[in-house]
């Protein structure tokens, strides 16, 4: 009888053991994924959300100096001249932002462990690199 009790025992034992290990494993997984997750938002973050918005921006640029041309065309050349500069120093600074915002999100990409769930975006950045 003490036989049969040592065995069941045992038994229960090693199964109480092998859970713990898949719980360790399944542990270290999720770890794993985490990280892989947050590399990703921390690279949209700091590069895809902030290019949006200033190629957004950009255009609201462009538009805001077309508009102001077509409100000033009778002003004269020199006004137009004057608002398209100042459209374009606008746009400059925005272009110079979104080519910042495009080099930080190439490198972050360099770097990212994994590349293959991270490439979807690879020819957005490209695309937008070309600007």
């Amino acid at each position: 009888m003490s036989n049969v009790l040592r065995s069941i025992s045992l038994k229960i034992f090693g199964i109480a053991v092998g859970l713990l290990l898949v719980m360790l494993v399944v542990s270290a997984w999720s770890a794993g994924s985490i990280d892989r997750v947050s590399h990703q938002l921390r690279t949209l973050g700091h590069s895809v959300v902030p290019l949006a918005l200033d190629l957004q921006d950009l255009r609201n640029a462009i538009d805001d100096g077309e508009l102001g041309i077509a409100q000033h065309v009778t002003d004269g050349p020199a006004a137009c001249r004057a608002i398209v500069a100042s459209a374009a120093r606008v746009a400059a600074g925005e272009l110079k932002e979104a080519r910042e915002d495009v080099r930080l999100g190439q490198s972050i990409s360099r770097i990212d462990p994994n590349r293959t769930e991270f490439a979807r975006m690879m020819p957005l950045i490209d695309q937008l690199g070309e600007l």
